[in-house]
């Protein structure tokens, strides 16, 4: 492939007052390196830096550096520059090259860095207790830098002001601080201490340690009144409140920041999100476990908890507040130099809270949590299976996050959140089928999108959090029969199941896809794993491995952009269907037809996954499950359980009920429906409350009535009967 000529005009065109011809023109001149960074490793080798030129000029070192030998130091022309490196034992290393044509003082520099050891300045606390008459502090540390380069200065943040921090040393493994005592019985003192340098690619480095000196030596020693987290619980009221005594809290960062899924992200607009909100939180767990705070810094910068580190954090001047039903915490105006003391500790040392999901408690709420025995039922997708076009990834800010489901070897499900600003949840990692656990903090949060979310829900802070056996073969629960894709229907325009034995069909049978011969229409689905990006084609598939191995549609390359796999594409996996209501009110369904003969076990169960997909007509949005062991005119339907399903995102008027992604759902069946030679159940609205046409709804994502058009349609990506094993 050509290397795009990048001209750099060296002098502007000389034009006459009336008119000229070529003689009257200055040729341009042209001196660039297309790259302006070139990295070398440690192991050396050959590096070339390719360069246009259509003047002679000179090439040299600007640096001593007699690690690096030019293949040339003359130009005339465009050309390639290499540059034979050795290997490098030391620390990472620069020099740069320059590019000169003196005859019209022109330069241009490219800066070649080499890898090798990293130059750190590691310190086992960001925030130290300082006392009084107890000699220097020392800070445990890993240093790789000669003592010479650090350069300390220190800001000084109590309001008495002075200079009581007398010396800095940086020695290999541990930093020294000296003190001037604090007289004061009253008042701690607090400053924050930078060790500055200047690494081996010439990038300003700096490392910052909040000190907090206590009250004198004859007074105690003391950074305050120790508090419970009980004790601070019991001050908070709806209202924010400022916390005017001197208290301090002892606990465990149990967040990531990095995951930024801590909490949620505000949605400010329809089409503004603030992103901040995450960086600026922080979960604070108590030494036992028992209760958890949502920490708010006053900034970014101020967001300096690292994971799983054990923290002293001040109170004095922070707000706190409740939020009711189910009661939750918040302590809100948090500096960074609060936080009295911090010390990574490892996960480890994190209190271990191993549940199912029916021990969950409120108490639990801003505490780290691993449900156990669990699956993700839908085994198809990723963590955030939605359309990409509403995210920032397409530069859009209509959606803040996306729920996916879990499910236990009791039978309880609940949902997992994922903001849209985590890195890693659509980066092609496939979700393991099997028996896992999942790990991460308990929240209660709503999502107007999918309505009915439960009273909790779990926040993953990396994804390591996630950890499910790949096979499902490995697993607490069996399936029946499932649905992941749609395939060629039958004789009665039935379609079986793709894995176990079963039949899926619908009850209004005016009309169907001759195309695949069956009552339904293919139509798109988000489960593409990823990455998505504008113009991506399939690399890691949809999350389908087959019975025999395979993975479903690997062999698809069209396009995958916005995560999505169109109806269109040939590998339709999911489907739709209009005509929910008849002429005489009545409604259809979809029906399910299995046998459960022979089989025995404590939890039966559904699994859906649904979206009204029509943005133009009135689709049903409430809905019930029935089973009967017989579909015929004297058929018994017995209800199960009803569930909402969400309206499709409409582009010019996103409204926060609407779902860019399918809503996964479990629903419990009873066990009296096993031992059956046959058993039905079908998917019927259970009432006529439907979105409006064109999703224009002034309140609320129900205030329509669901018609009997083409338009009212619904859709499913995903339906499974399994049972224990």
């Amino acid at each position: 492939m050509p290397m795009k000529k990048i001209l750099i005009p060296l002098l502007v065109l000389a034009i006459s007052a009336c008119n000229y011809d070529d003689k009257d023109l200055v040729k341009a001149v042209d001196l660039g390196a297309v790259p302006k960074i070139v990295l070398s490793s440690s192991d050396g080798g050959e590096v070339e830096i390719p360069y246009y030129a259509n003047l002679s000029g000179t090439i040299s070192l600007l640096d001593e550096a007699p690690w690096a030998e030019l293949s040339a130091t003359r130009f005339s022309s465009d050309g390639t520059l290499k540059i034979k490196v050795q290997a490098n034992n030391g620390m990472r290393r620069y020099t740069r090259v320059l590019f000169s044509a003196s005859s019209v003082s022109r330069k241009d520099t490219v800066i070649l860095r080499q890898d090798g050891f990293v130059d750190t300045l590691k310190v086992a606390a960001t925030s130290v207790i300082v006392y009084n008459n107890m000699g220097d502090t020392e800070i445990p540390a890993e240093v790789s830098l000669k003592p010479s380069s650090v350069k300390a200065t220190v800001r000084y943040l109590d309001a008495e002001g002075g200079s009581w921090v007398k010396a800095c040393s940086v020695l290999e493994d541990v930093i020294k601080i000296r003190t001037d005592d604090n007289m004061s019985p009253d008042n701690v003192r607090s400053a924050v201490l930078t060790l500055s340098w200047t690494n081996g690619w010439a990038q300003k480095m700096h490392r910052d340690i909040n000190l907090t000196q206590a009250t004198s030596a004859a007074s105690g020693n003391l950074v305050g009144k120790p508090a419970t987290f009980e004790l601070i619980r019991s001050l908070a009221t709806e209202d924010p409140s400022v916390i005017n005594d001197n208290y301090f809290l002892e606990g465990y960062i149990v967040s990531d920041n990095a995951s930024k899924n801590v909490t949620e992200n505000t949605q400010r607009t329809s089409t503004s999100i603030d992103y901040t909100v995450t960086d600026r939180s922080a979960i604070f767990e108590s030494i036992d476990g028992k209760y958890g705070f949502l920490l708010e810094t006053v900034s970014e910068q101020d967001n300096v908890f690292e994971p799983y580190s054990k923290i002293t954090l001040l109170l004095s001047g922070a707000q706190i507040r409740k939020l009711p039903k189910p009661d939750r915490y918040v302590i809100s105006n948090i500096r960074s130099s609060m936080v009295a003391s911090s010390s990574v500790v490892g996960e480890a040392a994190i209190p271990s809270k191993v549940l199912y999901i029916a021990n969950l408690k409120d108490s639990d709420i801003y505490t780290r949590v691993t449900i156990k025995d669990c699956e993700f039922p839908v085994r198809k997708g990723g963590l955030t299976p939605l359309n990409e076009g509403y995210t920032s990834i397409y530069k859009t800010d209509r959606v803040t996050k996306f729920a996916s489901l879990i499910r236990d070897i009791e039978g309880n499900s609940m949902y997992v959140y994922t903001n849209t600003s985590c890195p890693y949840r659509r980066d092609g990692r496939r979700i393991g089928d099997g028996r896992g656990s999942v790990s991460g903090i308990v929240v209660s949060e709503s999502y107007e999108s999918f309505q009915d979310v439960g009273r909790l829900q779990l926040r993953h802070q990396k994804w390591e959090d996630i950890d499910f056996a790949d096979s499902f073969d490995d697993n607490f629960s069996a399936l029946i029969c499932e649905w992941r894709y749609l395939r060629q229907g039958n004789a009665d325009r039935s379609w079986s199941a793709t894995a176990g034995k079963g039949t899926m069909t619908h009850t209004y049978t005016s009309s169907y896809n001759t195309t695949y011969n069956t009552l339904c229409y293919p139509v798109y689905d988000q489960s593409y794993l990823g990455p998505v990006f504008s113009g991506c084609t399939n690399e890691n598939g949809f999350g389908v491995i087959l019975e025999d191995g395979s993975d479903y549609a690997s062999a698809y390359t069209g396009s995958v952009e916005k995560g999505q796999l169109l109806a269109n594409s040939g590998w339709p996996m999911a489907w739709m269907k209009e005509m929910w209501v008849n002429s005489s009110g009545d409604f259809y369904a979809w029906e399910l037809h299995f046998s459960t003969e022979g089989i025995s076990s404590d939890v039966l169960s559904l699994q859906i996954s649904t979206l009204n997909a029509s943005q133009e007509g009135k689709s049903p949005v409430n809905w019930k499950v029935m089973w009967a062991e017989n579909n015929g005119k004297d058929a018994t339907w017995q209800e199960i359980a009803t569930y909402s399903v969400p309206d499709i995102v409409l582009w010019s008027i996103t409204q926060p009920w609407q779902s860019a992604g399918y809503k996964p759902i479990n629903i419990t069946l009873p066990t009296q429906m096993l031992g059956k030679e046959n058993v039905y159940i079908r998917l019927t609205p259970a009432d006529r409350k439907g979105n409006t046409t064109l999703g224009y709804c002034d309140t609320d994502f129900v205030n329509g009535t669901a018609g009997s058009t083409s338009k009212a349609n619904n859709a499913i990506n995903y339906v499974a009967i399994r049972y224990n094993k």
